[in-house]
């Protein structure tokens, strides 16, 4: 196992002292937040599984978290993540017209694929139609870190300096960031009890 990236960059000791909730949940939140709107409820457990596994760790936080969420919109969420889990970067959002699918959350450019209820006939149960992709609400960045993955971490930072320029308000807002902070923190502690979430300081 390699300590560092290929360009020295990181290393798994800061990851695995950071735990895979601060290392990770962020890009599932944003997403989630973004589609949902703001986090009101929420319950986390965390677990340590891998205590033994890492060579000369050093301090361990927890490798895998289980969330329940329950959104300002209504919807309720299950968000799992850890260490200890196949590699997935999709997200699924079911609804009662239809499911929506992200293929890979790391990704700030990836389309929004709508699936959306078709009733069959004579039949009170429904299947998913063919795949629709939605419309970008932005273009797609063209701003990439190619490093052990291929990330379009550039594209808030894009977003960001093209907000200052035009005097308008970036997606990802001072609020929208520390909101999902937040839910993060809490998801990392796993409290284990349903707590209500305090609104972000602007909406989400």
């Amino acid at each position: 196992m390699q300590a560092h990236s290929r360009t020295g960059a990181g290393s798994y000791r800061d990851e695995v002292a950071n735990g895979c909730v601060m290392e990770h949940a962020g890009y599932q939140l944003s997403w989630l937040v973004a589609m949902l709107g703001p986090v009101v409820r929420m319950a986390a457990h965390t677990s340590l599984q891998l205590g033994g596994e890492w060579p000369d760790p050093g301090e361990l936080a927890p490798d895998v978290s289980l969330g329940f969420l329950e959104f300002a919109s209504g919807a309720v969420c299950r968000l799992s993540v850890g260490w200890v889990a196949p590699t997935d970067l999709s997200l699924t959002v079911i609804g009662d017209r239809g499911v929506l699918s992200v293929g890979d959350v790391w990704q700030a450019s990836a389309p929004v694929v709508l699936r959306r209820n078709v009733p069959t006939s004579g039949k009170t149960n429904a299947y998913l139609g063919e795949p629709e992709q939605l419309p970008f609400v932005a273009p797609p960045t063209r701003y990439r870190y190619d490093d052990t993955h291929d990330l379009t971490v550039g594209a808030g930072v894009a977003d960001l300096a093209s907000a200052v320029l035009s005097k308008g308000e970036p997606f990802l807002s001072a609020g929208f960031c520390l909101h999902v902070l937040d839910v993060s923190l809490r998801l990392s502690e796993g409290r284990g009890v349903m707590e209500e979430v305090p609104p972000p300081s602007r909406p989400a």
